[in-house]
């Protein structure tokens, strides 16, 4: 679809589905540009919701959450390893433990971007497990072509075409494309990582993808183009240090920052691009007191949570460009190391896994609202915030309120 303008006129056809839509112009907009609109998150305040009834019994290594938070899976050691819940408003139900799974650690878990699929990384074979998810009910998928080595990471692209997965093993990293229901590895990728894969994040408009190594380099970093993979191969220095790794990635949606949390001080550094280049941003004032082991941005760029070995183990930041603020923490934050930690990507929650009971929490955030935006390209409507994709009806500058746009279906 070419980048422009339509007619809006009042004599034209109506399209299946078509909508209106009300709201505030982020940009300068004239009546028949296209347009997106995006859903924005407000996680300055945010509270815990009420635990389950029937609660975890054991350390969460890694979380899982659908794109609108209605279902939550944690993933811990053990036969009873990957822990399903339902939200329902504001209470959290445990679900029966789903069938099918590996008695090992679960070291990363991910759905999809349609949500239709939840992908399950193991320390051992299997390796990868896919369950097609229909409502809060689960069914493995068999036929995908195998992994052959423990599975760190998944990172799905936002246009649903491809899966990345990070092994312990070379290649290290693999391409999985996604056609209808199959899922098939890619050709390699050039200029893989020569040493195990801890995290990978992908930008919002799927241009760049971020992966966090377990020894020298540390780090990795691709540019994305029509699904093929091209190594930045400059990249700044991280401190270096005795365990030193790159435990978590998380990228900014347009791929302009990156964030990473390791395991030596500082324990997170930013990263900006500059031209074919990273380069390492001036440490933020506040940080965190000790290991990072997750992170995780919302899909509107504004907000980045932190997981870590140090007291209060879990750390809010505001993003504002470079800059990194640190917010206060909830009234009622658990105990305990931080582990997995993971915002919806279209609704205000974050979930979080630690080594304390009751092993997971949840926190709830308001929406501050859906606002539009001029349409620039087909990665406009993979960005994590995506809602609709329509017409304006009239002119208005940014911050125009109360305009009007005709929405239509796509996705």
């Amino acid at each position: 679809m070419a980048i422009g303008r339509v007619n809006t006129g009042s004599s034209g056809s109506k399209i299946k589905g078509q909508g209106e839509y009300i709201g505030t112009y982020i940009d300068d907009i004239n009546k028949g540009d296209l347009v997106t609109t995006r859903r924005y998150f407000g996680f300055d305040d945010m509270y815990k919701l009420p635990n389950p009834v029937v609660t975890m019994t054991a350390s969460t290594y890694s979380v899982g959450i659908n794109s609108d938070a209605s279902i939550i899976v944690y993933g811990t050691m053990g036969t009873s390893n990957l822990q399903p819940h339902k939200r329902i408003g504001d209470e959290l139900v445990k679900l029966p433990v789903i069938s099918g799974v590996s008695s090992q650690t679960v070291n990363a878990i991910k759905f999809s971007i349609d949500d239709k699929y939840m992908f399950v990384g193991y320390s051992s074979s299997p390796f990868l497990k896919i369950f097609e998810v229909n409502g809060d009910t689960f069914k493995e998928i068999n036929s995908f072509d195998a992994v052959t080595s423990s599975v760190l990471a998944i990172e799905f692209s936002g246009d649903g075409s491809q899966v990345f997965i990070g092994t312990t093993s070379a290649p290290y990293l693999q391409v999985y494309n996604i056609i209808g229901s199959e899922f098939r590895k890619g050709d390699p990728v050039a200029n893989t990582p020569t040493t195990q894969v801890r995290d990978l994040s992908l930008s919002g408009d799927g241009k760049t993808l971020i992966v966090g190594l377990s020894s020298s380099p540390f780090l990795f970093a691709y540019d994305r183009i029509d699904g093929v993979l091209t190594r930045v191969t400059n990249i700044d220095a991280m401190t270096s240090g005795s365990g030193q790794m790159g435990w978590g990635v998380a990228t900014y949606p347009d791929g302009s920052i990156f964030v990473v949390v390791h395991r030596f001080s500082p324990y997170l550094e930013m990263y900006k691009r500059d031209g074919n280049s990273f380069k390492k941003l001036p440490k933020p004032p506040l940080t965190i007191n000790g290991a990072g082991n997750a992170c995780s941005l919302t899909s509107d760029g504004q907000y980045l949570a932190v997981s870590s070995e140090g007291s209060p183990y879990m750390y809010m930041f505001k993003v504002e460009g470079e800059s990194l603020t640190r917010l206060s923490n909830p009234a009622i934050i658990p105990m305990g190391e931080g582990k997995g930690i993971s915002f919806a990507r279209n609704a205000p929650y974050l979930v979080y896994g630690h080594d304390s009971s009751p092993y997971m929490t949840v926190f709830k955030s308001d929406i501050l609202g859906e606002y539009i935006h001029k349409y620039s390209g087909f990665g406009d409507l993979s960005k994590g915030n995506f809602v609709n994709f329509g017409v304006a009806k009239s002119p208005g500058a940014a911050n125009s309120t109360n305009k009007k746009i005709t929405t239509i279906p796509i996705k």
